[in-house]
């Protein structure tokens, strides 16, 4: 497989805001991604089939949270409130994208009108296109957005 590669213009301490957040691959350029390619990643085998599902958000570019950089803000005030840094939520609630998540991340670019559900273990993931990003949730549990495939950012964390 071609190695993927993307581009994520670093955060501007100035203006506390991304810039130029662009996807350097146009990832319908590169062979497509298998279910079976992503179930043979996971740590745990896969409980049952994948399912491939239509999208829950049909228009992604619309509704809450459409934008990365919105659905960002939406988790630095759900997570942490006004009186943290947004730069300290950024570092705090970021982390590296697993082997299994980076090949759902670009099946899930190919396919954006599909969303795919997997089991693994006891945990349910939804992945899914938005807005020029993908969400990968564990249903009624936690969820994380990645617009560059390498890292994501926690969203959402139910209690």
């Amino acid at each position: 497989m071609e190695r993927i590669q993307v581009t994520l213009n670093d955060y501007d301490q100035n203006d506390q805001t991304f810039t130029n957040m662009t996807l350097a691959t146009d990832y319908s350029k590169l062979p497509p991604v298998t279910l079976q390619q992503i179930a043979q990643t996971t740590p745990r085998k896969a409980e049952r089939e994948s399912q491939v599902l239509p999208s829950i958000h049909p228009n992604p570019e619309s509704g809450q949270n459409a934008s990365f950089e919105d659905a960002l803000e939406y988790g630095y005030q759900f997570l942490t409130g006004s009186n943290v840094l947004f730069k300290t939520y950024l570092t705090t609630y970021r982390s590296p994208l697993t082997p299994w998540m980076k090949l759902a991340f670009v099946w899930a670019c190919q396919n954006p009108a599909l969303m795919l559900r997997l089991e693994i273990g006891r945990r349910t993931y939804e992945i899914f296109y938005r807005g020029g990003f993908v969400e990968i949730a564990i249903a009624g549990d936690r969820h994380w957005i990645t617009k560059d495939g390498r890292s994501r950012y926690l969203t959402v964390m139910e209690q």
